[in-house]
């Protein structure tokens, strides 16, 4: 199909301006074809996924995060490696797009599909907060088995746990990626646990101190970002070649 018209729907469905400011979603290396026909969806556009499609005609790749974050010439200028790789790319002429916080941030994105895979009910956005979502379980649990009902779930090797607050659980609040610094939001609103990735040691020690639960799940967990986006370009067009890679291995307990 017409590269243009594709990108005009995956802009309706997730606008720009549905996600942050400071994100830098949208076109990040080459420049578009005129017809994509095969696409290359990935969480991470790395050495590994390039060499898995360096020797296949492929028109477009569809990242979560960005490629380059950051004015460019800023992160080329500081990052050797990165830039490296931006020369490879732009040699074979693949053009790298990223649909990154509009992504988690949309309707049917990445914060509500992680609510639909818990099967939540209710779910609503928080307090006008568009990336963190609150719902409902289907019914109270014990807050280890509700750790547990999360991991087998989102089909995860490890959950991380802090256990301070309320022992039984049924109103949840949580936001995929980076987002566990939004945990104050969800204790105000009186949610009984939070779940998201990446807390450092001083939210998780505020949790603590709050008598908050929290949930940790792995930031790798957005993969999901590959498989929703597969079924929403099969609805744009069903004759494209969608190329799904996932390379993220969640990293191993020992």
């Amino acid at each position: 199909m017409k590269t243009s018209k594709l990108i005009f729907e995956l802009r309706k469905i997730f606008p720009k301006k549905s996600g942050y400011i400071h994100d830098f979603s949208g076109l990040q290396v080459s420049k578009f074809k005129k017809n994509t026909n095969s696409i290359v969806l990935c969480l991470d556009f790395d050495n590994d996924v390039l060499d898995r499609i360096k020797n296949k005609k492929i028109d477009l790749v569809i990242t979560h995060h960005p490629l380059i974050f950051g004015s460019k010439e800023k992160v080329l200028n500081n990052d050797e490696v990165k830039k490296k790789f931006v020369e490879k790319i732009e040699k074979l002429k693949i053009p790298v797009y990223s649909i990154h916080t509009n992504f988690d941030c949309s309707k049917n994105g990445m914060n509500d599909t992680i609510a639909e895979i818990l099967n939540l009910k209710k779910v609503s956005i928080l307090n006008d907060n568009k990336m963190v979502r609150g719902g409902y379980l289907p019914y109270e649990m014990e807050i280890k088995q509700f750790a547990r009902y999360v991991k087998d779930k989102l089909k995860i090797p490890y959950v991380f746990l802090i256990n301070s607050g309320k022992k039984k659980v049924r109103k949840i609040a949580l936001c995929g990626g980076a987002g566990a610094n939004f945990f104050m939001l969800a204790k105000k609103q009186k949610y009984d646990i939070f779940c998201s990735g990446d807390a450092v040691h001083h939210i998780r020690h505020n949790i603590v101190c709050y008598k908050y639960n929290y949930l940790e799940i792995p930031h790798e967990i957005e993969k999901i970002f590959i498989f929703k986006m597969e079924k929403i370009l099969k609805k744009i067009d069903t004759k494209l070649n969608i190329i799904c890679i996932d390379n993220q291995k969640i990293p191993e307990l020992l």
